[in-house]
């Protein structure tokens, strides 16, 4: 069995999605949710920051950067995904359909 597997992240970055249990792809199947980050040999450092944004599969090695996560981590992203029943992350007025989570440590 042969695939035609096609690298969508550009090469300034590591690129990967969160976590087990959600779905990087949107709708139509063209765009692909991913967390951009400079380093991935340790966590995270306070104020390092992240990008959340997409992945086209029709142009790939083009990365648009949507959102900086000020709370982010190597297993779980930034829990990212796209709201249902949307059809395209250029929908106008939608917040570019990516569900916001905040938290704060104490």
């Amino acid at each position: 069995m042969k695939f035609n597997w096609i690298k969508l992240s550009p090469n300034d970055g590591h690129y990967f999605f969160g976590y087990y249990d959600r779905f990087p792809w949107d709708m139509t199947g063209r765009y692909h949710l991913a967390l951009k980050v400079g380093q991935c040999e340790r966590l995270p450092l306070p104020g390092e920051k992240a990008e959340i944004g997409l992945l086209d599969r029709e142009n790939p090695g083009i990365f648009e950067k949507l959102v900086e996560p000020r709370a982010w981590c190597h297993q779980q992203g930034s829990m990212t995904l796209f709201l249902p029943r949307r059809l395209s992350p250029r929908t106008p007025g939608e917040d570019r359909l990516l569900k916001r989570c905040r938290s704060r440590a104490r």
